[in-house]
């Protein structure tokens, strides 16, 4: 995204992916129970990637972090981690973006989408690891155990996550890449 200036084709494909990510979030989930607090398995990760994947690392951050965002603030039960759920899924879109946008016409797009997609998946449960294990600690738990209910309850959600997002998200990334060309809609966001 051009820093200096930012387009009102920007703005509105920001607006229009964080919506997606929303709605991907809001209807496309499965809640799972932890102790006393819950984790989702969603699809709104693909979007997140896909975002970055397509538009680069601004607006990918922009849309992903906004649309997840918007979906803690609607939901009581994650309200509290709004804040960091903007943070963590912004760096998604954005190191996602920022490795997509490396792409040159001479180097082959799938690896480089999937190494983005990985990358940017990574970001994210490394973030999100950071953010619960924290949580827990100032809590009261010991650092261990904090630790331990990560990986035994949110760690397999989160890894089913990582890989679906990154999987669906290289997959639909080239078929609506070139349907964007061709619509000529992309001009001057498309990566």
């Amino acid at each position: 995204m051009n820093k200096s200036k930012i387009t009102t084709m920007q703005l509105t494909v920001v607006g229009l992916m964080a919506a997606l990510v929303f709605v991907c979030t809001y209807f496309f989930k499965i809640y799972i129970p932890v102790g006393d607090s819950q984790t989702m398995i969603k699809s709104a990760n693909i979007v997140c990637l896909l975002s970055g994947l397509l538009f680069g690392s601004w607006i990918g951050g922009l849309a992903a972090g906004l649309g997840s965002f918007i979906f803690d603030l609607l939901d009581p039960r994650f309200i509290a981690g709004a804040p960091f759920t903007l943070i963590n899924f912004f760096l998604m879109g954005f190191v996602c973006g920022k490795i997509a946008e490396t792409y040159k016409k001479d180097q082959p797009r799938l690896k480089r989408d999937i190494i983005a997609a990985i990358a940017g998946a990574l970001t994210y449960f490394v973030c999100y690891m950071i953010y619960s294990v924290v949580k827990n600690v100032i809590a009261g738990m010991q650092f261990g155990v904090a630790v331990s209910s990560f990986i035994v309850g949110k760690a397999w959600a989160s890894g089913v996550n990582v890989v679906t997002g990154c999987v669906f998200s290289v997959l639909l990334a080239a078929p609506l890449r070139s349907a964007l060309k061709k619509s000529k809609l992309s001009d001057g966001v498309l990566k």
